[in-house]
């Protein structure tokens, strides 16, 4: 019984002095409920600052201790911080050399000892490179800058992908390089570091977003071939060319999807649709045909396959009918074919030094072929075929002091004296245009140049001959001093070479008014020659709204024994989105002494 003795002591001695820890043996849980805790009051002083008495780093084997306490910024005899130690986790985390770290803290000489437990990262025996063709092997491995036989650094493995990254950017390529932490592993036996390069080739071609507009109305125009290669300025120009469809308010960048055992990528392009149909209707008071009316319907992506169908009637002091459809893509290849039937009665004025002289009647009936070729991504030939039939008469009212009857040039042509002069006139044109415009419809950056040549007379019917020769340049450069404004300059000019007779007044080139020198009478200046320049400062202020200062000067010559006379003019002008389509109108005033200003009207921008 002395054993059962001593046992009974020991054990009233435990229940003495053992803490009473929660859920443990000798807890208050197995011997009755617990009692309720005192209340703790805390004290209202300054907060006791508890410093570091300890620092120590275990785990490391191949990166030294002091290298690790380096980078740390607590030291020895500071205060404990918690917001200092995330710090200096993060210091060492950056390092590279580590798989992962923990931290503890325990009481130490009168403060705490901070322990930093790390797990390194393997030392890499070999390095194996995969999968490249484009950067040789050698270059990769001197842009990636990893040490054989030392421990892997995660920070320096990151900084020679990203090196690698931009050297496929550099040269051009999308989507090449290290894109996935699945590209590389390290062996666990050997220990190389494999890493797998992917230059992917384009496999597949998705759009989303789009309702009305059938898919391959959207990726014939990007213009991206399957099986290649992918290049960053293909993938702009194709977003470009897409919202230059002039089908959709927004086109995002493309989504890719990595198939990284087969060398392949999916591009998913993002389009937001808007409205392609338009039905406008409106009028107007010109001093030269009074009022004007008009009715235009058209659709640009007609049945969503991309076909512009308009029809137009015009009516008051100027009729005319006019109805088209062109085929952007005629038999599946990228040639348009377009077709028009128009007829047009518009009445005329002579100017001669700006004074009215002569007023006639003008009527144009007939019909228009027109074909274009892509000769490359921005560059077009176009070429153009009318056949008409021309109808001049001076039998109508005169206007004050302005007289009916027809120009002189033209009077003589008159073989019955009746005041009717009427012809068929045929006349072939070519067309050269390269445009690297950022957006045909609201341009904001880029150029556009285009050369012109037509011809009637000859081969064609007509009643002289001649040849046209025309050039034109747009400019545009966006201003970041200001936001939402463009610098926008065009330049153009014509010649004409006559090839049998005389150049009458109705054939040549005329300058004046709404979309050439703003300010003066439409059509002011004619001459076999011209040349105009057009300066404008825009600025967006909303999706809706905008304005515009600009600058005019030109001059038609060559003509009634004239000789190049610039004529100039400035002014300011409103721009605005509505649901029928974009509408300008402009103020002009002319530089010379003694005229007014004068009110145009006109349908989107300029130029």
């Amino acid at each position: 019984m002395r054993w059962f003795a001593r046992l009974l002591v020991f054990w009233l001695v435990l229940l003495a002095v053992v803490p009473e820890a929660e859920g443990g043996w000798f807890s208050r849980k197995r011997r009755g409920p617990k009692k309720k805790p005192a209340k703790v009051v805390k004290p209202t002083g300054p907060k006791v600052k508890i410093p570091i008495t300890g620092l120590d780093v275990v785990g490391n084997e191949n990166v030294s201790k002091e290298v690790i306490l380096l980078a740390i910024s607590t030291k020895l005899g500071d205060p404990f911080s918690e917001a200092r130690l995330k710090k200096d986790v993060e210091a060492i985390k950056k390092l590279g050399y580590f798989s992962s770290l923990e931290t503890d803290m325990a009481p130490f000489q009168g403060g705490v000892k901070v322990t930093f437990r790390v797990a390194e990262n393997p030392i890499i025996s070999k390095l194996a490179i995969q999968g490249n063709a484009l950067i040789p092997t050698k270059r990769i491995k001197e842009l990636l800058n990893i040490k054989v036989g030392s421990t892997l650094n995660l920070t320096q493995l990151q900084e020679g992908i990203k090196a690698v990254n931009k050297t496929y950017t550099d040269k051009g390529y999308a989507f090449c390089g290290i894109l996935t932490n699945e590209q590389f592993s390290i062996d666990p036996r050997t220990h190389t570091l494999k890493i797998k390069i992917i230059e992917p080739k384009l496999r597949k071609l998705a759009v989303t977003g789009n309702r009305k507009t059938r898919t391959y109305v959207i990726t014939r125009e990007m213009m991206l071939k399957k099986g290649r290669l992918l290049k960053m300025d293909d993938i702009k120009r194709a977003m470009r060319d897409v919202h230059n469809l002039g089908f959709f308010e927004d086109v995002k960048p493309p989504t890719p999807k990595l198939d990284l055992k087969n060398q392949a990528i999916d591009l998913n392009f993002e389009v937001k649709e808007q409205k392609t149909g338009t039905a406008s209707f409106g009028g107007g008071y010109s001093s030269v045909n009074g009022f004007i009316g008009f009715i235009d319907v058209s659709e640009s992506n007609f049945r969503g396959k991309g076909q512009t169908i308009r029809g137009k009637y015009q009516f008051g002091g100027e009729q005319s009918y006019l109805f088209s459809f062109v085929e952007p893509w005629f038999m599946g290849r990228p040639v348009s074919l377009g077709g028009s039937v128009y007829q047009t009665r518009v009445e005329r004025e002579q100017f001669v030094s700006g004074l009215n002289m002569n007023r006639f009647l003008e009527e144009r009936g007939g019909f228009g072929i027109t074909s274009g070729w892509r000769v490359s991504r921005d560059t077009r030939l176009s070429a153009s075929f009318s056949d008409e039939h021309v109808k001049l008469d001076q039998n109508i009212s005169s206007r004050g002091s302005i007289q009916a009857a027809l120009p002189p040039d033209i009077a003589a042509d008159d073989k019955n004296k009746d005041g009717i002069v009427e012809y068929d006139e045929q006349s072939f044109g070519l067309n050269w245009t390269k445009d690297k415009r950022d957006n045909y419809l609201q341009p904001r950056a880029g150029y556009r140049l285009s050369l012109g040549f037509s011809m009637t007379g000859g081969w064609l019917q007509g009643l002289n001959g001649f040849n046209k020769y025309v050039g034109d340049y747009r400019h545009y450069v966006p201003l970041k001093i200001f936001h939402g404004s463009t610098f926008a300059a065009r330049v153009r000019g014509g010649h004409t070479q006559e090839t049998d007779g005389a150049l009458r007044f109705i054939d040549r080139y005329a300058v004046g008014g709404t979309d050439s020198i703003r300010g003066f009478q439409d059509r002011e200046f004619t001459g076999a020659d011209f040349m105009v320049a057009n300066l404008e400062f825009r600025k967006d202020f909303s999706k809706m709204f905008g304005a515009a200062l600009f600058f005019d000067i030109g001059d038609a010559w060559n003509s009634d024994g004239l000789s190049f006379d610039a004529k100039a003019s400035y002014g300011a002008g409103m721009r605005i989105t509505t649901p029928l389509g974009p509408f300008r109108l402009d103020y002009g005033i002319p530089t010379e002494s003694g005229r007014t200003g004068r009110l145009h009207f006109g349908i989107g921008q300029s130029f």
